[in-house]
């Protein structure tokens, strides 16, 4: 006769740990072994398994949405409605008379903003004296676009030109402290093009796990890093980014 708590027992599958767990256990081990956290070998942790369509969009929108705090948020909506055609979607405003919450749109790309919440940590580019992140905009027309910024109060960083990966790209700063890269794309470049165009250029190109992966334009946050390895390790390992292309 078979054993019954055989027959009833299920089939030993090895599980990947949680990933705050993993996170959590690397960092106890880092301390005890006394590595420096930026430097120590990492494991990549693994990644859990997507949900079904028809639960994201019941869940959450999985979307990166650019966030700017700016010091006058009225005069904001109605700087990027004349300069970019931007369209308000809505605003919320607070007792105290401060834009709490707007969303703003170009072409479908959206964005939000609201005014300073210092008591918050929500500082905006003039209390910060400079900004460290950077909206790249995907525009039809960018030369017109970017003149009627700089005639708006924007200041040129970067005249439109062409550039290697495919694109017409120009640079400046809203009169509230933001940069904007405004590109225009103008041709389809792959990965070895953008390699040999780039030769020469002082960057070399590296192309990510997901390299030749489309993607819908529209708006992007660009952010700085002092270190960009350490910046790439937490967008990835812990936000659970995907590397594309390394320049």
């Amino acid at each position: 006769m078979n054993d019954p708590f055989e027959q009833l027992a299920a089939p030993v599958t090895p599980r990947p740990p949680r990933p705050g767990f993993a996170r959590a256990l690397r960092a106890r081990l880092t301390e005890a072994l006394g590595l420096d956290p930026l430097t120590a070998p990492t494991i990549p942790l693994p990644r859990r398994k997507p949900m079904s369509t028809t639960a994201l969009a019941t869940t959450t929108d999985l979307t990166a949405t650019p966030y700017l705090c700016v010091h006058d948020g009225a005069a904001a909506i109605d700087w990027y409605a004349d300069a970019f055609g931007a369209l308000e979607e809505f605003r919320v405003v607070g007792d105290d008379g401060r834009l709490g919450h707007a969303e703003l749109s170009v072409d479908g790309a959206r964005f939000m903003l609201s005014d300073e919440y210092a008591e918050l940590g929500v500082v905006s580019p003039r209390t910060l004296g400079g900004t460290a992140t950077a909206i790249h905009l995907g525009v039809a027309d960018i030369d017109t676009i970017y003149a009627r910024a700089v005639e708006a109060g924007a200041t040129a960083l970067g005249e439109p030109a062409d550039q290697p990966h495919g694109a017409r790209h120009g640079t400046l700063v809203d009169p509230f402290g933001h940069r904007w890269m405004l590109s225009q794309k103008i041709e389809t470049v792959s990965i070895d093009q953008y390699t040999a165009r780039s030769d020469g250029s002082g960057f070399r190109v590296q192309a990510g796990p997901r390299a030749g992966q489309r993607y819908v334009d529209g708006i992007w946050g660009a952010m700085t890093y002092a270190d960009p390895d350490v910046g790439i390790r937490f967008v990835t390992e812990v936000l659970g980014f995907e590397e594309q292309v390394l320049v």
